[in-house]
């Protein structure tokens, strides 16, 4: 035994010996040396778009045609100029509910049911999407399918049914996506804040509640559909595998849609409640304050567009790195969740910063935003900062827009919102001239703090003699 117990031993001595001769013969052996992943040098991201061709139709459409072979596919969009913001006050909520009852409703000559059926049986896919100053009502399909595709998508935007059991669908699921939101502990706050800074009346300062949508009619859609889904007000785009033929049918059968809108399209100007620096305490019970401060934001075709691209990042949209939740949660440990930005939109976006903190450290948290801010304005950011931002930037870019119709619909969207043409193409290469004084530059004459609106929710008796050490104005007022 005690000899088989030896041998036992030894052939494991041997065996661990050869592993350790050869690991150290590979670990020394002489090959090729890889380079430092650190110095390795690459030429610039660059991003080309295929432009699309625009022409005018009979019907009085703009008509966009991207071609795109890779695939035997094809998508067809109609982009309308009709969103959120033409809500009527009293139904909030509308032009969302009529896009998505639209594309699952039925028409006048199918049910819901047939409609859905035919679709499925097609290959077809619909979708809808509204934002605040569009909407957008596509269909893809394999290009064999095109004529059928065309066919229903005509229909569909012509004369669409409303079924009422999915409208009830619809409603419902927006209902639950309002209800989530709600949740949040940012919710309120953020509500307060956007009727602040674009006036309690303005359409841009609405939040979709559920309540309201339960007295939203199957009539209200047909008279929203009525007034404003017309091609006077929208353009018709096509990507994919088409040939000229095909696209000569397409423009063709689009040409017979006929009607134009008689109601005004515009965006009323935001009117902010005050111009001076004011703090909002919205009085609710809990050990939390959450904080939301900032003021009205700037159009998309601004001129420092492209630094605010990359102060976004480095301010508090760049996730650890930003200066914000360095300087509020790493550094400091007030919040476990801060972010601030400074958005475009339309009319107007938001220059905004958030966070949630205990009551006793709102203070605290309110003069490090504005501290970061301030920084942001008088010291010019680093090279480095700029360096990694861009290359966040470029890596992520290609990604978002990885299909063709992606391209198409960004392109749409931004033609209506005044960009040029070629901003998808030039895109980096602006971004890519964003220095540190620039972005200086850009932060001093959009950023203005002596306009801020601090929204903070807590407990009033506990944190206004607090806040009252920021030296502005204090209104107390108690949770909706």
């Amino acid at each position: 035994m005690k000899c088989k117990h030896i041998l036992n031993k030894t052939l494991c001595l041997i065996a661990i010996s050869v592993f350790f001769v050869f690991s150290a013969g590979t670990l020394f052996a002489t090959g090729p040396i890889l380079p430092n992943p650190h110095e390795m040098e690459f030429e610039p991201l660059s991003f080309s778009a295929v432009n699309p061709t625009i022409e005018m139709l009979d019907n009085g459409m703009e008509f966009w045609f991207m071609p795109n072979h890779t695939l035997p596919l094809i998508t067809l969009i109609i982009d309308i100029d009709v969103g959120s913001l033409l809500d009527p006050e009293d139904k909030i909520g509308l032009a969302e509910l009529t896009s998505g009852t639209l594309v699952r409703g039925g028409t006048e000559l199918l049910t819901a049911a047939e409609f859905a059926e035919k679709t499925e049986l097609a290959g077809l896919r619909f979708s809808a999407n509204t934002d605040n100053d569009y909407t957008q009502i596509s269909v893809s399909a394999l290009a064999a399918d095109l004529n059928e595709a065309l066919d229903m998508l005509m229909e569909v935007i012509q004369y669409p049914r409303f079924e009422a059991e999915q409208l009830a669908l619809v409603r419902s699921s927006i209902q639950e996506s309002i209800l989530r939101n709600e949740q949040q502990p940012f919710f309120m706050t953020f509500k307060r804040i956007r009727q602040r800074l674009y006036g309690p009346d303005h359409p841009s300062a609405r939040i979709p509640d559920r309540d309201i949508l339960d007295t939203i009619t199957r009539d209200d859609l047909i008279e929203f559909h009525r007034n404003y889904y017309h091609p006077s007000i929208s353009r018709f785009a096509v990507t994919g595998a088409a040939d000229e033929d095909a696209i000569n049918h397409i423009k063709s059968v689009v040409s017979t849609w006929q009607g134009e809108t008689t109601r005004t399209i515009e965006w009323p100007e935001p009117q902010p409640v005050s111009d001076t620096a004011t703090v909002i305490l919205v009085d609710r019970p809990g050990t939390q304050a959450v904080i939301a401060m900032g003021h009205i934001g700037l159009e998309p075709q601004h001129p420092h567009r492209y630094n605010l691209e990359i102060f976004n990042e480095i301010y508090g949209a760049g996730g650890m790195s930003s200066r914000l939740l360095n300087q509020v949660r790493t550094q400091r440990g007030l919040a476990y969740m801060v972010f601030g930005y400074h958005s475009l939109g339309v009319p107007k976006g938001m220059f905004l910063a958030v966070c949630m903190t205990q009551n006793d450290t709102a203070l605290e948290a309110i003069e490090t935003i504005l501290e970061v801010t301030r920084n942001m304005q008088e010291e010019p950011v680093t090279e480095n900062e700029i360096q990694n931002t861009m290359e966040s930037i470029e890596n992520s870019f290609v990604f978002r827009f990885e299909r063709p119709q992606q391209v198409l619909q960004r392109q749409l969207v931004y033609r209506r919102r005044g960009l040029p043409a070629d901003y998808l193409e030039t895109y980096l290469d602006y971004l890519r001239e964003v220095t540190p004084e620039s972005l200086k530059q850009a932060a001093q004459e959009t950023i203005h703090l002596d306009k801020i609106q601090i929204i903070v929710a807590g407990p009033a008796e506990i944190l206004k003699p607090e806040l009252e050490k920021l030296g502005y104005p204090i209104e107390v007022v108690t949770r909706d």
